[in-house]
Order: C-alpha cells, then sequence, then structure tokens
C-alpha cells in the first residue's frame, strides 16, 4: 500500500496522531503486561542460575557514573507509566519530586541515583522479564528471621546490590535490594531492622519513585 512521506508540509492532522497514539498505548500497555507476568512466573532455580550468571562482570571494571550515563539508553519496556521514558529520566523525575518535598537528603538522592542501576544489564541483551517488576517470595525463613534468610525472585535489585553493598550505607544498600518487594507479603519474614528500614526508607521512597514516573515531566536537572 502506498504512503503519503511525511514533511513540514504535509505533517499528520490531528486525528491521525491520536489514533497513533492510542495504538502505541495498547500495544505497549499488551506488551508491558505480557513481561511482567513472565517475570511474575519465574522459578527459584531461574533465580538461581540468574543470580550465578552474574557472578561475573556485566561490562568489567567501569566507573559509576559510566552507569549513570549508560542509563539514558536504557528503556523499561515493562513500566507502562514510563512509556519509552529512559531510566535516566526516571532518575531525575524522582530526585526532583523529592526536591520538591524537602526530602532530598543525601541518602534519597543517593537511593534515587542507584536504585535501577541493574538495568543496565539489559544493554547486554537481557530479556526484560528477567530485570524489571515487582520480586516475590520464592522460599522463606522462619518469620522474624530476616529478610536476608527468604529467596526472592532475581531482577535488576539483586544485581544492582551485589555490586554496590560493599559501597553504599547499609541502608541504603538494604533499599536497593528491596526496594521492589510487596512489603505486605514480606513483612511477617521482617526482622527488627527489616521493619526500621522499610518505614525509614522504603515506604517514603517508594512515593517518589512511583508518583513522580511520567512521560510527559522533563527534568530540569541533569546527570
Amino acid at each position: 500500500m502506498a504512503t503519503t512521506p511525511l514533511t513540514a508540509q504535509n505533517p499528520w492532522p490531528p486525528e491521525r496522531v491520536q489514533e497513533q497514539t492510542r495504538r502505541f498505548y495498547e500495544i505497549y500497555t499488551r506488551d508491558a503486561a505480557a513481561i511482567r507476568a513472565r517475570h511474575a512466573a519465574q522459578t527459584t532455580a531461574e533465580a538461581a542460575a540468574l543470580r550465578h550468571k552474574y557472578l561475573q562482570p556485566v561490562f568489567g571494571e567501569i566507573p559509576t557514573w559510566s552507569l549513570f550515563e549508560m542509563m539514558a539508553r536504557v528503556i523499561d519496556p515493562a513500566d507502562d507509566r514510563l512509556y519509552c521514558t529512559s531510566q535516566e529520566i526516571h532518575m531525575l523525575q524522582v530526585i526532583e519530586a523529592m526536591a520538591a518535598d524537602g526530602m532530598a537528603g543525601e541518602e534519597f538522592v543517593l537511593a534515587a541515583l542507584v536504585h535501577d542501576l541493574g538495568k543496565v544489564c539489559m544493554l547486554k541483551g537481557e530479556p526484560a522479564e528477567n530485570v524489571t517488576y515487582m520480586n516475590s517470595l520464592l522460599a522463606t525463613g522462619a518469620p522474624g528471621a530476616g529478610l536476608d534468610q527468604c529467596t526472592l525472585q532475581w531482577s535488576c535489585d539483586d544485581l544492582a546490590w551485589s555490586r554496590l553493598k560493599n559501597h553504599l550505607p547499609p541502608a541504603i544498600a538494604w533499599l536497593v535490594r528491596y526496594h521492589g518487594i510487596t512489603p505486605a507479603d514480606c513483612e511477617p519474614y521482617m526482622n527488627a531492622q527489616d521493619r526500621d528500614y522499610t518505614e525509614r526508607y522504603l515506604t517514603p521512597f517508594r512515593v517518589y519513585d512511583l508518583q513522580s514516573k511520567s512521560p510527559f515531566a522533563r527534568p530540569r536537572c541533569r546527570i
């Protein structure tokens, strides 16, 4: 079928722009839901295999700042609140939302910068269903024994934590590892420290991590 090329003199009419936008929304939302469903089906064996796989370096020895810059090329196809907005933009949206509420202290800004760094493995071809979305419990320890006695699905959270845990304050390392959990499901297995970090870090951080997402809000700050 013949098509008419778009030029400055021959733009799409508004009704066609609206229709293409609607189609894009439907396709993206459908594909995002499928990715999330595949992640939710991740098994204990699959999670263990991914943890073993990523004992090896992804990019070799690399400055953390270079990872921040690489996030500009990372698109999370499972996130239908960001659509094709990069993870770099997401980081900056979180920081700006915190700053607007007077919450942009050093710890929370650090958390915003590093919490999704594990998603850079998608630039090496790791399927999105292994990298993104919420992490469910696969195996549990005794009630109250602590989340580190539980096994959760593997994702970018686990990867970022494994690389950064020795370079971050303990509370921020914990937040990176567990910011994708469902607290109500995990609460029976938390110890006192987990509950403290949930209240002081996870609960407030999640407000900005989730509610700042938008394909339209362009941050004023830059990496």
